[in-house]
């Protein structure tokens, strides 16, 4: 993994050596030229890792990963920040984007003053031309996360123009040549969660690593497509006071894996009624509690897993399971395969 101890001036600074990585030029702020997807400059494969440690404290750390392929690209960043940080995009002609806002909140800025709000739990799918796109992250406690999918319309076409009426509304827009956002983004769900820890899991390796990325990041469009078409924007209102419980309780979930967490529990610990909390966590983030509950633990599972290298055993028991078996079988159930494939 490339690494880089950047430090913030006003002078134009080139940094050279890495250009097939990245363009990364430091001005008041940081820039980045992504490869570009246009079809005459496809590549079969590509993958990239790199850091960005900017100023003298490495707590202002974005840490990258790459994967290019056939008009495709996957990227995941993972940051802590300890003050805002501003980063400039160069964005070739005809780019859709699909955004996954994993923790952290951020705001993108286009050239032409349309501007995305995004929060921790949100995605949204747009349409990118020719221009520039600034980005401000936002200092957050917690590290912040996404993952972000750049498709080239030859990639995407026929998904959308033979998709649903959203799709083909938004094809429509992505045909005028100018960005486009549907206006607002929409929670991430737990099927959501679930392709996207397999796209940021798989342990398949070059060739066979693109088909299985390629058919995961059609399931995830196609899960977006379906959560904006049906998405009522006049529907019933939660009550303010229980968005801001219902939130809580998300935020309860991400940061205590395997505590106690039934409906009675969080029902009284965050003072909202067991029917409020029911109903309006699945209006608000389109999955019961139970679901968001059990994907926040099996994306803690392929972290302890793959990264802490720990023992089934060891999951299983820092999960709050009653023994390995149980974990092992939520596990297959969830991904479709036992957690032991994971240490192979």
């Amino acid at each position: 993994m490339s690494k880089l101890n950047l430090k913030k001036s006003g002078a134009g600074n080139e940094f050279g050596g890495i250009k097939d990585v990245f363009e990364l030029i430091m001005k008041e702020e940081i820039y980045i030229r992504r490869d570009n997807l246009k079809e005459n400059q496809f590549v079969d494969f590509s993958e990239k890792s790199y850091e960005l440690l900017v100023g003298d404290q490495t707590a202002k750390l974005f840490a990258f990963k790459e994967t290019a392929f056939r008009g495709l690209q996957i990227v995941h960043c993972d940051y802590d920040l300890n003050s805002d940080e501003r980063i400039s995009l160069d964005i070739e002609s005809d780019v859709v984007e699909m955004h996954f806002r994993l923790s952290g909140n951020s705001t993108a800025v286009c050239d032409d003053g349309l501007q995305l709000y995004i929060n921790s739990g949100q995605h949204s799918l747009l349409f990118h031309n020719d221009g520039q796109k600034k980005i401000d992250m936002h200092q957050s406690k917690n590290p912040g996360s996404f993952l972000e999918i750049r498709a080239s319309i030859a990639t995407v076409q026929d998904v959308f123009t033979e998709g649903n009426d959203f799709q083909k509304r938004f094809f429509e827009h992505l045909k005028e040549g100018r960005h486009y956002w549907e206006g607002y983004t929409l929670p991430i769900t737990a099927q959501m969660y679930t392709v996207v820890q397999q796209l940021t899991s798989c342990t398949y390796s070059g060739m066979m690593k693109s088909y299985f990325l390629e058919a995961k990041i059609m399931e995830l469009m196609l899960l977006q497509a379906d959560a904006y078409a049906n998405h009522d924007p006049q529907a019933q209102q939660i009550k303010s006071t229980d968005i801001d419980k219902l939130y809580a309780v998300k935020n309860y979930i991400d940061l205590n894996n395997g505590a106690p967490a039934s409906l009675d529990f969080l029902s009284k610990s965050m003072m909202i009624p067991t029917k409020n909390l029911t109903s309006g966590f699945k209006q608000l983030f389109n999955c019961t509690v139970f679901e968001y509950r059990i994907t926040v633990m099996m994306q803690q599972a392929v972290y302890l897993l793959q990264e802490e290298k720990l023992y089934v055993s060891e999951v299983s028991d820092r999960l709050g399971y009653a023994n390995p078996q149980h974990f092992t079988a939520a596990f297959k159930k969830h991904f479709g395969y036992l957690p032991s494939a994971l240490k192979a």
